[in-house]
């Protein structure tokens, strides 16, 4: 019987943090495919300034933060993904590493489900950054969130039209919109009390 209710508090105790998993919104964030799938080509700028250098985002690996590939865009234009719609209060981590040469701008690009859009200007300069849409309070915790872009922006002279690099965007999140029905340790404790007495009772019979 021991044995018994052992296995049933450890399926117990595993069936509940399964509720609380996280799972990656985000496919192929690090670009380590090789390849630019799923992640899709978004606004093009380019044709607006005619005669400047212009390379829309595509994986390399001449320069990376992490890994053997980075994405890298020349000129102006977006890359985006989408994913599940995901309420932002249920994201556990949202964050990415860019750069981009010269000291221009740097925008993230975040969708919901409302048809709303948040673009988040970053500074840049030159080198790797890291940023935490989070931390620094960039997703709108009662919305939607159903894809992020990015976009690099330089100033269209020929002679400082440098590319720009992003790589290792992670989005996780929390896997149920639906905790628990009451705190873990308690469910616990009711579940443990309530096989002690069908213990008790068998003892008796």
């Amino acid at each position: 019987m021991a044995k018994r209710l052992t296995l049933l508090l450890a399926l117990f105790v595993v069936g509940s943090s399964t509720l609380w998993a996280g799972t990656s919104l985000i496919q192929n964030g690090g670009f380590e495919s090789g390849a630019l799938g799923p992640w899709t080509l978004g606004t093009d700028y380019c044709p607006i300034f005619a005669g400047t250098p212009c390379n829309p985002w595509h994986v390399v690996s001449n320069d990376v933060h992490n890994g053997s590939f980075s994405l890298e865009d020349q000129g102006a234009t977006e890359v985006d993904q989408a994913f599940t719609p995901t309420f932002g209060i249920l994201i556990t981590q949202a964050s990415f590493w860019y750069k981009q040469d010269p000291k221009m701008g740097f925008a993230a690009v975040l969708d919901y489900s409302d048809g709303t859009q948040d673009q988040v200007m970053l500074p840049v300069d030159g080198n790797w950054d890291f940023y935490d849409l989070l931390a620094n309070n960039n997703i709108e915790m009662g919305k939607e969130l159903t894809g992020i872009g990015f976009a690099g922006y330089s100033d269209f002279s020929p002679d400082s039209n440098g590319p720009t690099w992003v790589d290792d965007v992670t989005i996780d999140a929390k896997a149920t919109l639906n905790p628990p029905p009451m705190p873990e340790p308690t469910s616990m404790l009711l579940l443990g009390s309530g096989l002690v007495s069908l213990a008790g009772l068998k003892r008796r019979k």
